[in-house]
């Protein structure tokens, strides 16, 4: 039986696709916080964020989201949304905005899917 609230491979390594990229810029924001999304396709946008705890160094937050994104990986990624927290770490991901305000926009990086020629639009706040 399908899982309805399991979402494809392809979908799943691009909410990981941003929760990583997000994992390299956190440390070096004063508030170790970064958020950002991911149009897919014009009908689904992922959204996410991750965060350390203020008292890290920048290469001890790195390495604790990267943690963090490696147990997401094994336990939640494939799931339609997903939070993970450890006692020095955050990430999370949603279909739906996570935050209520608007941002100014941010920080575009486009990156291609090796799977097929598709290219993925990721927006940092």
């Amino acid at each position: 039986m399908l899982n309805p609230s399991a979402i494809s491979q392809a979908i799943s390594m691009h909410a990981i696709g941003l929760l990583n990229l997000l994992s390299t810029i956190a440390p070096s924001n004063p508030r170790f916080f970064a958020s950002g999304q991911i149009s897919i396709n014009p009908s689904t946008t992922l959204y996410g964020f991750v965060q350390c705890t203020r008292d890290l160094s920048p290469a001890n937050c790195t390495n604790s989201l990267r943690t963090t994104i490696l147990s997401f990986q094994s336990c939640c990624s494939r799931r339609r949304g997903a939070r993970l927290g450890t006692g020095s770490s955050v990430v999370r991901f949603e279909y739906f905005p996570i935050f209520t305000n608007a941002a100014p926009a941010g920080t575009i990086f486009n990156m291609v899917s090796n799977s097929s020629n598709n290219t993925a639009n990721y927006v940092v706040d």
